[in-house]
């Protein structure tokens, strides 16, 4: 049970919320079944991407009602996969292979070889983490060309017009850099401890020292700009669960920002350096 994009109460009894619980314990049920031992890292961002490649297309499964070993409780799942769940746990198995490589890479051992073109994409991205005072732009790229690849793919494999096609791949582009810098922001003081690269180290060293001066403007301009755009694809592809999608991204963007400002340990003066966005978390917890 990890990802950022988890659902929100608000949502939990909505015709979204039900499809995304829905969703949820049949991507389990799906990597049991056809990938032994990776219902382990059955996740929420999967199941938010699944959903949203099955909002292109009119699968109704019907729902069926299972007893959870796991949670011990009655939960409910499809009676089939649909289209996007079959998809999102291959490409689960994927992206676990990935973050496997990614980690070897770090180690002093010989490094694997490139096989194909994620390979290669992630070997990219290793060689972009050895370059400090990037943008955050330039370290999420390869996250979100990874993203909008295989989304790409996948509609094309439905035959999906170009137009869609193209919008989503710009969405899921901008969707996979969001993640790789929410990712950053969450694991902040994790990867400081363990001495591994972040993102948000690596364009603001200074952090570390903890002169803060604009950062915290420009960290989070960044990061209401991909939330922005990645809203204005939702809506020009017309999908009916925009406004939920929303809501989740925007949870998960307040929810990261909340670790992050818990993790830093700022003194009582140090907060006017926050933008007021952020002051007002603070506040919150």
């Amino acid at each position: 049970m990890f990802g950022f994009f988890k659902l929100p109460k608000n949502l939990a009894e909505t015709e979204f919320g039900l499809k995304f619980k829905a969703t949820y314990c049949t991507l389990c049920k799906e990597l049991g079944s056809k990938f032994e031992g990776f219902k382990l890292f059955n996740n929420y961002d999967f199941t938010f991407w699944a959903l949203f490649i099955d909002s292109f297309f009119d699968e109704n499964p019907n729902v069926v009602s299972f007893f959870c070993p796991y949670t011990v409780k009655k939960k409910f799942r499809y009676n089939k996969p649909t289209f996007g769940i079959v998809k999102a746990a291959y490409y689960t198995k994927l992206f676990m292979r990935l973050k496997l490589i990614d980690f070897l890479q770090d180690l002093p051992i010989k490094h694997i070889v490139a096989r194909n073109l994620f390979d290669s994409l992630l070997h990219e991205q290793h060689l972009r983490e050895k370059n400090k005072l990037q943008t955050l732009e330039y370290y999420g790229e390869i996250s979100g060309v990874l993203l909008g690849i295989i989304t790409a793919d996948t509609l094309v494999e439905r035959h999906v017009s170009f137009d869609k096609i193209f919008a989503a791949y710009n969405l899921s582009y901008f969707i996979g850099r969001y993640i790789y810098l929410v990712d950053a922001l969450s694991d902040f003081k994790k990867d400081i401890i363990l001495r591994r690269f972040n993102a948000i180290l690596a364009a603001y060293p200074d952090l570390k020292n903890k002169r803060y001066g604009k950062t915290f403007y420009e960290i989070n301009f960044v990061l209401y700009r991909h939330l922005e755009i990645i809203k204005k694809y939702l809506l020009d592809l017309n999908n009916r669960f925009a406004p939920e999608m929303i809501v989740v991204l925007q949870n998960s963007y307040i929810k990261a920002i909340e670790l992050f400002l818990k993790n830093l340990s700022l003194r009582e003066d140090e907060y006017g350096n926050l933008p007021e966005s952020w002051r007002l978390l603070t506040k919150k917890s």
